[in-house]
């Protein structure tokens, strides 16, 4: 609608409500994968692959997949968007390596390759994945 914008907010992850209500349709269709069958709810964010490192030089397989009601993260950015009339367009970036993290809230795929949401043992890989979620979307550009 018209108006003044200066705060762009919405949520990564299925909101309590939905998210305990099994497999939905269109998006949240359980046909897109995003759903587990081993407990109740959506998989939020899902970064599945190969890597290596200093220490590994044969390719070892990831997956981290975040979800539960805990793991909903609240992403708000700062925007100066003025609408009168007509539609805007606005371009938003999500940037893989800030999910990985600074030296705080670094993601080890060493020790964090196979990560479920599954507590406890997941509980502080899920909050460092949150807080680096949170700083990894930005608007590059409004028309």
């Amino acid at each position: 609608p018209n108006g003044n914008y200066r705060k762009l907010t919405f949520y990564l992850g299925v909101d309590p409500e939905r998210n305990h209500t099994g497999a939905q349709e269109g998006a949240l269709s359980e046909a897109n994968g995003m759903i587990w069958n081993w407990t109740f709810g959506y998989i939020f964010y899902k970064l599945e692959g190969h890597f290596t490192g200093p220490t590994i030089t044969a390719e070892s397989p990831y997956q981290n997949h975040l979800g539960t009601d805990s793991a909903l993260v609240k992403i708000e950015m700062p925007i100066i968007m003025d609408i009168k009339g007509t539609d805007r367009k606005m371009n938003i970036n999500f940037d893989i390596d800030k999910v990985m993290g600074d030296a705080k809230s670094k993601i080890d795929f060493t020790f964090d390759d196979k990560r479920q949401s599954n507590p406890p043992a997941d509980v502080d890989w899920m909050r460092r994945v949150c807080l680096n979620i949170s700083k990894a979307f930005t608007v590059t550009g409004i028309e």
